[in-house]
């Protein structure tokens, strides 16, 4: 049987460096695309659940710093098959705020 796939949407707001939460539950993040934004790097935060004060930055695979991925100043698909992310809630913070909305998609492969 084929992999299937589904895209969850989540919007940074004009003014704003973080995303509102995504559930991904039941899927393993597979890929994030990012629009053209202010700002050419991000990070992503997880948590166990939606509540906004238990997002935390993750670490990148070697444990050394903060799972960051550049994504400017154009547009990007990054790949993330080869990093597993444990955590069901996800969101996406820039390192600067953004001067307009953006909307971000994140795709998870289905278990």
């Amino acid at each position: 049987m084929p992999a299937r796939y589904q895209t969850k949407f989540t919007t940074i707001v004009s003014g704003a460096a973080v995303s509102a939460a995504v559930d991904l539950s039941g899927g393993d993040l597979f890929g994030l695309w990012v629009p053209v934004l202010t700002s050419g790097s991000a990070v992503l935060l997880g948590s166990f659940d939606a509540t906004s004060a238990n997002f935390v930055r993750m670490t990148n695979p070697a444990g050394s710093g903060d799972w960051t991925f550049g994504v400017g100043p154009g547009s990007r698909a990054v790949t993330l098959q080869d990093v597993a992310f444990p955590f069901p809630f996800l969101k996406v913070e820039t390192l600067v705020t953004q001067a307009d909305t953006r909307s971000l998609a994140l795709i998870a492969k289905l278990r």
